[in-house]
């Protein structure tokens, strides 16, 4: 936030990756997951905001496209290094929420003050996205 109040630029680092040994489709993320998870949320959360079409349609694409091997819809990143087998679930998750469920949530996370807490969040996902969101 820091850089952003001063109008610095601000470098997040590197993202490695590397092509999957299993599937010719997909790569894997040597270096960088939880950079590119942060980055993915704020997309998430841009998508929101925007109302222009074309922007949404580049968000959407950003996120998630067409699996070559299900054709169906998929995000674009599914993970083994999270912490709990169910993490990636929860990711997803947080990427399908739409403007009505960022509003009942973070109305779910304020106090009666009205403050952010992020222990009333289900989850560390939830807890950024909404800080994004908020």
């Amino acid at each position: 936030m820091e850089a952003f109040k001063s109008k610095e630029d601000y470098f997040i680092g590197n993202i490695i990756i590397a092509k999957s040994d299993s599937d010719e489709y997909e790569l894997d993320i040597i270096d960088g997951q939880q950079r590119l998870t942060t980055v993915l949320l704020m997309i998430k959360v841009l998508s929101i905001f925007t109302k222009d079409e074309l922007y949404q349609k580049y968000f959407k694409k950003i996120l998630g496209g067409i699996n070559r091997k299900t054709r169906k819809y998929e995000y674009r990143i599914k993970t083994k290094v999270f912490e709990l087998d169910n993490e990636n679930n929860l990711f997803e998750q947080v990427l399908k929420y739409n403007s009505n469920d960022f509003k009942d949530i973070l109305k779910s996370c304020l106090n009666r003050k009205k403050e952010f807490q992020e222990k009333k969040c289900l989850n560390r996902f939830q807890k950024n996205i909404i800080y994004f969101y908020n």
